[in-house]
């Protein structure tokens, strides 16, 4: 089993991912969902890090790109944006995958799919 968390300022969306996920893999469990740059920082200083981590870039306060700048993140990110322009940005930061919105449950299955065979030749 795989711990998810789910970081996207938009709740629909961010539900709408995580129903997603389920119907693609019952292997990942999402654990937390949060909504801002601050959250995920409070969060990641009082719990463990998950497994993997679906990222929105545009949140509430900020670019989440700011939350790598504060806490060190060495889990595997997936980033999700409906704003194409940051496609460059995001593999200078060397994220595992990208998703455009809306995500499709194609598209995401393969991700998914990605992400457990880079865990299984790690491991």
């Amino acid at each position: 089993m795989f711990n998810v968390i789910i970081i996207e300022d938009e709740a629909l969306a961010a539900n709408r991912l995580e129903m997603l996920i389920k119907r693609c893999d019952k292997n990942f469990n999402i654990i937390s969902k949060l909504a801002s740059i601050k959250a995920t920082i409070q969060w990641f200083g009082e719990h463990p890090a998950p497994d993997l981590i679906f990222m929105d870039i545009h949140l509430e306060d900020g670019l989440s790109f700011a939350i790598l700048e504060q806490i060190p993140i060495t889990v595997p990110i997936i980033l999700t944006t409906a704003f194409d322009d940051e496609f460059v940005k995001s593999f200078k930061t060397s994220y595992f995958d990208y998703l455009l919105k809306p995500i499709n449950k194609e598209d995401l299955a393969l991700v998914l799919e990605k992400f457990k065979r880079l865990q299984a030749s790690a491991g």
